[in-house]
C-alpha cells in the first residue's frame, strides 16, 4: 500500500500523509500518467486529489469516493462516460472535470450543500440545465462549451454565487437578469441578458 511505498515515490507522485501515516493529499500535475483512476481505491483519509494535465482515460465514478474528500481536480485528461452528480459526498466543496470527454446529462439539484466551486466545461454534456436547486454556498458554475440545450431558468441563482459560465451552448436560451456582483459569460447561446439598474 501507499504506507509501504519508497519515500521517492511517494514524493514523485505528490502524496502527503498525516502523523498516522494515513494519505490525505495526492498530486500528480500535468505528468503524462495514462490508463485509469479507480476513485474507489482512494484511502478514505484522502480530503484532496489533483491529476490535473495528464492522459488519463475511462470514467469516473464520483459515487465512490472518500467520505472526507473536499478537492478533486481532474481537468484536462480524456475521461469519457456519463458523469453522475446525484450521489457526491457530503464533505466535497469544489469539483474540476473540465477540458474532457465527458457525455450525456447532469443533474444539478442534489449536490453537495456546501459546494463552492463545481466546473465541467469544455466536455460533450448536453441536455437542459437545472438551476433552480443549486447550493447556496455556490460561488462559481462552469458549464461552457458543451451541448447542453433549452429554455433555463436563470431566477434561482445562489446568493453569494460570482460566476457563471453557459459560454458555447449554442441552443441554450432563458432570460438572465444580472446582479452587479456576478460575471457572466453567455457568448454563443441564446440567453437574453435583461437590462438591469444597479444603484450605489
Amino acid at each position: 500500500g501507499l504506507k509501504e511505498a519508497p519515500w521517492d515515490v511517494i514524493e514523485w507522485m505528490g502524496i502527503d500523509v498525516d502523523d498516522a501515516g494515513d494519505v490525505t493529499l495526492i498530486t500528480v500535475y500535468n505528468r503524462g500518467l495514462t490508463g485509469t483512476f479507480a476513485l474507489e481505491w482512494l484511502p478514505q483519509s484522502v480530503v484532496r486529489v489533483l491529476l490535473k494535465k495528464n492522459r488519463l482515460s475511462g470514467s469516473v465514478k464520483l459515487e465512490s469516493l472518500p467520505d472526507g474528500i473536499i478537492y478533486l481536480n481532474m481537468n484536462s485528461n480524456r475521461l469519457s462516460g456519463t458523469l453522475n452528480l446525484e450521489n457526491l459526498p457530503g464533505s466535497l466543496k469544489e469539483l474540476h472535470l473540465s477540458s474532457n470527454q465527458l457525455t450525456g446529462s447532469v443533474n444539478l439539484t442534489n449536490l453537495p450543500e456546501n459546494m463552492e466551486i463545481l466546473s465541467v466545461f469544455e466536455n460533450r454534456l448536453c441536455g437542459t440545465l437545472d438551476l433552480t436547486q443549486l447550493p447556496e454556498t455556490l460561488i462559481s458554475i462552469g458549464l461552457g462549451n458543451n451541448a447542453f440545450s433549452g429554455d433555463t431558468d436563470f431566477g434561482k441563482l445562489p446568493a453569494q454565487l460570482t460566476f457563471l459560465n453557459v459560454s458555447y451552448n449554442e441552443n441554450l436560451s432563458g432570460k438572465l437578469l444580472p446582479r452587479k456582483d456576478v460575471s457572466y459569460s453567455i457568448r454563443r447561446t441564446k440567453v437574453h441578458m435583461q437590462s438591469a439598474i444597479f444603484y450605489s
